[in-house]
């Protein structure tokens, strides 16, 4: 139920966001959010709920992307624009959540699934349509699925590291003789050289990057007609950032987690 005393406007939905210390993609901060606030607007006055919107979300999202392996031209571009849509109404059931007081954990991760999901499927869409669309000895399946297997990797990533910490938090939580946190001083001097903190900055403004070179290049490959060179690099683009973020995970996982236990057995 909204909590304001009036109808949201778009001032409010602008009001309620705080970006100025938020890691997000340039893309994203000056025209996928602005973008999104008229929509906002318009799915408060329809009575969506914030779940309902990530809902509709996750359906305009698929929609597109069925839409998009097609052979047909016609609907692969409109495909395209339910997909772009999808990625602008992203934020759409945030903003309700903080307008109406009705976030919740639930929202969250159904959320951040469904854009996992539909960043894995974008590339598979695309190489299914080039190569329905193209000769027979069309190989865009190979850089699709090079992507989708990279990006995936980039997930595994990025949230495997969050995981040990909570596991380390739980195990130090419960048991005394966990042991303390081993120090590495060779990384943490690693970490502040320049090729370090050149693999830190990737580790932290990586996906973004990532997010930004993607639809940029989305949008000049449209210009020049050029879908099957922009999907090449589209899977250069993710096995670099596998690569890097690979790297800099494990080495932070190895600084940071590696656990030194007593043995249960020794006398």
């Amino acid at each position: 139920m909204n909590t304001r005393p009036g109808p949201i406007g778009i001032s409010d939905v602008r009001a309620s966001q705080d970006l100025s210390k938020a890691s997000i993609p340039l893309v994203m901060r000056h025209l996928f959010v602005p973008a999104a606030w008229p929509l906002t607007v318009a799915a408060a006055r329809l009575g969506l709920s914030p779940n309902g919107a990530t809902a509709l979300h996750a359906a305009i999202s698929a929609a597109g992307l069925i839409l998009m392996a097609s052979a047909s031209k016609t609907l692969f571009a409109f495909g395209l624009i339910l997909f772009v849509l999808a990625k602008i109404s992203d934020s759409v059931d945030g903003n309700l959540a903080r307008l109406q007081d009705r976030a919740s954990y639930f929202g969250k991760y159904v959320d951040g699934l469904v854009d996992m999901i539909e960043d894995l499927a974008f590339p598979f869409a695309l190489g299914l349509h080039l190569w329905r669309t193209g000769a027979p000895a069309d190989h865009s399946l190979v850089p699709a699925g090079l992507a989708v297997l990279a990006l995936a990797v980039v997930f595994i990533a990025i949230y495997r590291l969050p995981m040990f910490e909570l596991i380390l938090e739980k195990d130090r939580g419960t048991d005394a003789a966990a042991g303390a946190r081993a120090a590495h001083p060779g990384l943490a001097s690693f970490f502040e050289s320049r090729p370090g903190r050149i693999l830190l900055y990737c580790d932290t403004h990586g996906v973004n990057v990532a997010f930004d070179a993607r639809f940029l290049g989305l949008a000049w490959a449209l210009l020049i007609g050029g879908l099957a060179g922009y999907l090449e690099f589209l899977a250069a683009l993710y096995v670099i950032a596998a690569i890097l973020f690979v790297c800099a995970r494990v080495m932070r996982g190895y600084a940071a987690l590696d656990i030194h236990r007593r043995s249960r057995s020794a006398a």
